[in-house]
């Protein structure tokens, strides 16, 4: 028989430091008496004292001796140590945020991953321009222009899977993490799919309608743009399988992986292009097809390293695609449409540069073929600073506001000095060596007349890029959605105006471009100081509310 001391008042029981654990043992009547309470310390002596006077009453339950068990003493934490199940949480002023070596260390491959779309129609551009007549580099320019904004728009599934995998990550909850990115993987495909058999049945009207009058003037230049257009088009299924499974690896803190098969991408790109191109004389038509091939070169790498990615990451297996549930559906696209919107925008803003720079001549055309692709060769820079805020800022924030502070100081100073270098770079880039992109005279006018401007561009863009990841990592979709909206019909309504004035040229249309990225910057720095403020003013209020994890962490 086993005896078991209960205690009428057992609603507590207080816990028994480790050296007064009671100890069960197998005795030889198998009788073993418990005591029913053990005082822990002079402050609980007077509750031990009167629980001491209550009456006792025994409970016999008979055990076979073969059930009897050995409990050994168990050591337990003692106060303010950790049990191993629950990490008491750091205090404020313990939180330290990524320095600027480690926002380096991450933003640098994510800028080769972001590099890779406009490298890829920089080396179409370069190649053709080099190879063919000024009518087939005129042609890239709307056609490139269509095949890339498309992509640029479904990047927001891209920014979408990155924010909500970072927040399983951060709730210790990697297979949860694992299954948006596989989700978000068949969510892709099917928007692949479906942009490949679409754009081949709208390209020759949508691209006459970005040409304007010259569509009509020179048929030649829309048959190769439409040309390009269809073939690239195929490309999109890997296009979209890249852009998450990238987005998977960042949310996993792992920039590195991807960026190893950028330059593969860019390698096989150009060797098809120069092949294709220039050996076989295919013109627009080789590029594309170097183009896709490159594309799906890409996805092939990327997939291979996320499935052995995924092996090291959690406690069950996760395929490479999967059907996304309801919930998670609903959690995808309620992050990606105010995203599409504000992307939309931006690409309503590049469609217009095509058409004013249409409006203005074949020279022009060609020329701005040249500067637009050196511009977005230049602002994944920042956007490289934008996905950093977006995988370090909300973690930190939900930790400490005075580490958030200073990560966002650290973000605006590597902004500046990025602003600057970038800036001037893509100054010089289409005067330095213009060979390498065009023969023509009047074409290496344009471009040289539009540099200074198109550096102004690109430095208000990573300056703006910076302030915008702040915002998306505050969730501040909405916001973003609508100043991108307002301003961008704004600047196709300056343009629009611009191209009809006598004496318009190229430099004209970035210099506006330039005055509305800065118009950007400004309205997202004040809508940052504005949100800060009101975080400010909610933790004065919560200052009267004692923080029992912070105070006393042996209680949780």
């Amino acid at each position: 028989m086993l005896a078991i001391l209960v205690h009428p008042a057992s609603a507590y029981v207080p816990r028994p430091a480790p050296h007064l654990r009671a100890r069960v043992a197998a005795h030889r009547d198998h009788r073993v008496v418990q005591p029913s309470c053990i005082a822990l310390g002079p402050e609980l002596g007077t509750e031990s004292s009167r629980r001491a006077s209550r009456p006792e009453v025994k409970t016999i339950v008979e055990l076979p001796p073969a059930a009897v068990p050995t409990v050994e003493p168990v050591p337990m934490p003692s106060i303010g140590e950790s049990s191993g199940r629950r990490r008491a949480p750091l205090r404020e002023s313990e939180v330290q945020p990524p320095r600027l070596g480690e926002i380096a260390k991450f933003a640098l491959p994510t800028l080769g991953m972001w590099l890779a779309p406009p490298l890829l129609s920089l080396v179409d551009t370069s190649v053709v321009g080099m190879h063919c007549a000024t009518s087939s580099l005129a042609a890239l320019a709307p056609s490139t222009k269509l095949c890339d904004y498309l992509s640029y728009c479904c990047t927001a599934l891209g920014a979408a899977t990155t924010n909500l995998a970072t927040e399983r990550f951060a709730q210790q909850q990697p297979d949860e993490a694992k299954r948006v990115v596989s989700g978000s993987v068949t969510i892709a495909l099917v928007l692949g799919v479906a942009l490949a058999v679409g754009v081949p049945l709208v390209a020759k009207p949508l691209l006459g309608a970005m040409m304007g009058g010259a569509a009509a003037a020179d048929a030649t230049v829309l048959s190769s743009a439409t040309q390009y257009a269809v073939i690239r088009a195929l490309g999109f299924p890997a296009a979209m399988l890249t852009m998450v499974l990238q987005a998977g690896f960042l949310a996993a803190k792992d920039s590195f992986s991807p960026l190893v098969a950028v330059p593969l991408a860019a390698l096989t790109n150009l060797a098809l292009d120069v092949f294709l191109v220039g050996t076989l004389g295919l013109g627009t038509a080789g590029a594309a097809w170097g183009t896709v091939g490159s594309l799906y070169v890409n996805a092939a790498v990327l997939s291979a390293m996320w499935v052995m990615k995924a092996r090291t990451i959690g406690s069950r297996a996760a395929p490479l695609i999967s059907r996304p549930s309801m919930p998670e559906l609903r959690k995808l696209l309620g992050f990606a449409l105010p995203m599409v919107l504000a992307l939309s925008s931006r690409v309503g803003m590049g469609l217009s540069i095509t058409v004013a720079a249409t409006a203005l001549g074949t020279a022009a055309l060609a020329a701005n073929q040249v500067v637009e692709s050196c511009y977005w060769l230049f602002c994944p820079f920042g956007e490289a600073l934008s996905l950093s805020m977006q995988a370090y800022l909300p973690a930190v924030a939900m930790q400490s506001r005075r580490a958030a502070a200073q990560l966002k100081r650290t973000c605006r100073r590597a902004a500046m000095g990025l602003a600057l270098a970038t800036g001037c770079a893509a100054a010089l880039a289409p005067v330095v060596r213009p060979g390498l992109f065009t023969s023509c005279v009047a074409v290496r006018g344009s471009m040289a007349a539009a540099a200074p401007l198109l550096g102004a561009s690109v430095a208000t863009f990573v300056l703006m890029a910076a302030a915008e990841g702040m915002l998306i990592a505050r969730k501040q979709l909405r916001l973003l959605a609508a100043s991108h909206t307002v301003i961008s019909a704004l600047l196709v309504s300056s343009l629009l105006v611009a191209t009809r004035t006598a004496g318009c040229g190229l430099r004209h249309v970035w210099g506006l471009i330039a005055l509305c990225n800065g118009v950007r910057f400004a309205h997202f720095a004040l809508a940052l100081r504005n949100s800060e403020a009101a975080a400010d003013r909610g933790a004065a209020l919560a200052e009267g509310v004692p923080n029992i994890a912070e105070a006393h962490p042996h209680l949780l």
